[in-house]
């Protein structure tokens, strides 16, 4: 269970993931339209176990979008492989994903205590 101070720490976080975004997408680039398009174009599929190789995956980028589906799927058994993707980390998009996957799964987990 996630304790108030952790999920503060989190959300600082992502406040400092999203600055340093900023400043290092490139301008102009265009993203695939959806996660599962990105995700297919790195190799991976939307579905469970293919998510769970993603956040294994030295893809960084593969790593965020895995966390991001997951969440979107709501599989709150999938936080602890999340935050261990958070940890292993350390490009700013990547990692405000996953922080952000990981906000969502455990209000998701508090709302069912």
């Amino acid at each position: 269970m996630i304790t108030r101070v952790t999920l503060a720490l989190l959300i600082v976080v992502a406040c400092d993931v999203v600055c340093r975004a900023q400043s290092t997408i490139a301008a102009g680039s265009a993203p695939p339209e959806t996660v599962e398009q990105a995700l297919a174009q790195r190799g991976f599929r939307d579905d469970t176990s293919s998510l769970l190789a993603a956040l294994r995956s030295t893809d960084q980028i593969a790593r965020g979008l895995a966390a991001s589906e997951l969440a979107g799927q709501g599989n709150v058994a999938s936080v602890e492989a999340i935050k261990s993707a958070f940890v292993r980390s350390d490009l700013a998009v990547p990692r405000f994903n996953i922080a952000q996957a990981l906000l969502k799964l455990t209000q998701k987990q508090a709302q069912r205590c």
